[in-house]
């Protein structure tokens, strides 16, 4: 009879692939995810589409709501990246995804003092907590 083989995959953690924790996929949707709490962009689509003008941006509330659509847009890609590295075990990745989370949760707490702290400082608790959980997965 033949060896019996076991239910594993042995040496998978240790490569990261085009769309694994370390990837150039995984990178661009991290870097994706920062710019869009840095360059807000589902405020620059209301610009182009004239539904809100440039000064009211971060003075009204549909402005306030455009800038924390970008924020929620880039709490799922850094949730993405950084249970991605979590599940393939991939150390740094996971250290670099929960620090450009806690960069972006920086970005949202001061926003806050701008926009209405009902409105971004929930989203950067959720940031920090995002990027506290991947630095304590380690």
């Amino acid at each position: 009879m033949g060896d019996n083989i076991p239910n594993q995959i042995s040496g998978h953690y240790g490569r990261a692939g085009c769309l694994g924790a370390g990837g150039p996929v995984w990178y661009a949707v991290l870097a994706v995810s920062f710019l869009a709490c840095s360059l807000n962009p589902v405020g620059a689509a209301g610009l182009a589409m004239h539904i809100v003008k440039a000064h009211e941006i971060y003075s009204t509330p549909l402005g306030w709501a455009m800038t924390a659509g970008s924020f929620v847009i880039a709490v799922m890609g850094f949730i993405a990246t950084e249970r991605v590295a979590y599940i393939e075990r991939q150390r740094r990745p996971l250290e670099f995804a929960s620090l450009a989370t806690c960069g972006a949760a920086v970005l949202a707490f001061v926003l806050g003092f701008t926009l209405p702290v009902i409105v971004m400082w929930p989203i950067a608790a959720v940031l920090v907590a995002v990027g506290g959980l991947g630095f304590r997965a380690r």
